[in-house]
C-alpha cells in the first residue's frame, strides 16, 4: 500500500530544508568570527587615536569622510565593509521576485475573502484559490527551485515583470478572455413568438496556442488582487491546462473538502501546469 503523499516530492522539500538550515548556520557563524575580529581590530586603534595630537584639520576631515557618503568611489574600508553585503546580494531578495507578489496578494485575498455566501460559492472560491496557489508553486522565482537548482534559471525574472507590467497598464487587471460568439447556421424554422428562442450564444473554448508566459502570469496576478476576477481567472487557467473538462466542477471539486480528485488526476493537474507554467520543472526533476 502506498503512502497517502509523495515519497519523492517529500524526499525533495526534506532536502531543501536541510539546505536553507545549512545555510543560516554558516552566515551565523560567518557573522560570529566577523564581530570578534572587529571587536579585537577597534582597540588598538582607538587608542592611537587617543594618543595622536590633536589636529583640527584632520579631525574635520576625518569627520567629513566619514559622515557623507559617496557618490563616486569607496575606500578600501568601505570595500571591507560592503563586501559581504554584494555577496548576499546575488541571492535574488524574495521581496522584489514575482513568487513573493503573488504569494502576498493570494494570503490578503483570502483574508479578506466574503463569508456572507453560500456553501457551493464558497466551495468554488476555494477552489479557485487553491488552484491559482497551486500555479504560484511553479513560478521560477520560487526559492526551492532557487536552491535545488543552484540558482540557475533560463527565465528572466525581469523581462517577465516588464511584459506583465505592459499588460496591466494596456488593460489594468482584466482576467485573459476566451469567449468567442457564434451564430446558428442553420435557418430558424420556428414561430417568431417562441421564447426559448436564441439567435447567438458565447461558448468558452481555449485558445488553440498556449499564450505567452508573461499573459498568464498577469492572469493569475489578476485573479490573486481582485476576489471578483478570481473564480474566471482560474477558469481560464484551467482552459489552457484541461480544456476538455468542466472549468467550474473542477473548481467545485477542488475546493469540496468531501470532494477530492484522483490521485491521478491531481498529477495529471500538477504535470500539466508546470508544463505551462514553468517548462524547466521537468529537467529540474531529472537532475535530483
Amino acid at each position: 500500500m502506498s503512502p497517502p503523499y509523495s515519497i519523492r516530492w517529500t524526499s525533495r522539500l526534506i532536502r531543501r530544508d536541510i539546505k536553507v538550515l545549512a545555510a543560516g548556520c554558516t552566515s551565523k557563524v560567518r557573522n560570529l568570527f566577523s564581530r570578534s575580529a572587529n571587536a579585537s581590530t577597534s582597540t588598538p586603534h582607538v587608542r592611537v587615536e587617543i594618543e595622536r595630537p590633536i589636529d583640527t584639520i584632520d579631525l574635520q576631515e576625518a569627520t567629513f569622510t566619514s559622515s557623507e557618503p559617496s557618490f563616486f568611489g569607496s575606500s578600501a574600508e568601505d570595500t571591507e565593509s560592503t563586501a559581504p553585503t554584494q555577496v548576499t546580494e546575488a541571492t535574488p531578495e524574495a521581496s522584489n521576485t514575482l513568487y513573493e507578489l503573488l504569494d502576498t496578494r493570494l494570503k490578503d485575498l483570502y483574508a479578506s475573502r466574503d463569508r456572507d455566501v453560500s456553501l457551493e460559492d464558497r466551495w468554488l472560491f476555494r477552489g479557485a484559490w487553491l488552484l491559482l496557489h497551486m500555479a504560484t508553486q511553479y513560478c521560477a522565482s520560487n526559492p526551492s527551485y532557487y536552491i535545488l537548482g543552484g540558482g540557475t534559471s533560463g527565465i528572466s525574472e525581469a523581462t517577465l515583470l516588464l511584459e506583465i507590467l505592459q499588460y496591466s497598464v494596456s488593460k489594468p487587471l482584466e482576467t485573459p478572455s476566451t469567449d468567442v460568439g457564434r451564430m446558428p447556421t442553420m435557418p430558424y424554422t420556428k414561430c417568431d413568438d417562441d421564447s426559448t428562442r436564441r439567435d447567438s450564444g458565447c461558448c468558452t473554448t481555449s485558445l488553440p496556442p498556449p499564450p505567452s508566459l508573461a499573459f498568464l502570469w498577469y492572469g493569475i496576478l489578476a485573479g490573486a488582487t481582485d476576489q471578483a476576477k478570481t473564480i474566471r481567472a482560474a477558469e481560464c487557467l484551467l482552459g489552457h491546462v484541461w480544456p476538455e473538462k468542466n472549468a467550474t466542477a473542477v473548481l467545485e471539486v477542488v475546493g469540496n473538502p468531501a470532494k477530492r480528485l484522483s490521485e491521478d488526476e491531481s498529477t495529471e493537474l500538477r504535470d500539466q501546469l508546470s508544463l505551462l507554467l514553468y517548462p524547466e520543472y521537468g529537467a529540474l526533476c531529472c537532475r535530483l
